[in-house]
């Protein structure tokens, strides 16, 4: 199987999923993970999907053309590399809470501090 993270961005209406999820079942895609959110007006999906190794990403994308122009969605495909079975990060997984003043900076400065550390963010 071939693996690929999906992308799309736009503005949020009814529909959307239905229609990325449409395009990905008419080429025999299979959806193995996915986030969904939100933000003000803006809609965001990254779905992990795999596509049997004889499917033609070629017809996928051209597919996936017609639901961006319907929706004005912006949609990316990354191929990704096999998943090796059994292999997972060991990391420990942490949630840190910042409170404090909002002011210019505060978001670059404690992620660069992290960063330094070595800590992947997941979700802010």
């Amino acid at each position: 199987m071939k693996r690929y993270a999906l992308s799309a961005i736009g503005r949020d209406r009814p529909g959307i999923v239905a229609a990325v999820t449409k395009v990905l079942y008419e080429h025999d895609c299979n959806i193995e993970d996915s986030s969904m959110t939100i933000l003000e007006e803006e809609f965001a999906v990254i779905l992990i999907m795999t596509m049997p190794e004889e499917g033609d990403e070629e017809a996928l994308l051209t597919a996936m053309k017609e639901v961006e122009g319907e929706f004005a969605l912006i949609v990316n495909l990354k191929e990704l590399p096999p998943q090796v079975p059994g292999e997972k990060a060991e990391n420990a997984n942490y949630m840190i809470t910042l409170h404090g003043a909002d002011r210019a900076g505060i978001v670059y400065k404690t992620t660069a501090l992290l960063a330094e550390m070595g800590v992947n963010i997941t979700d802010l």
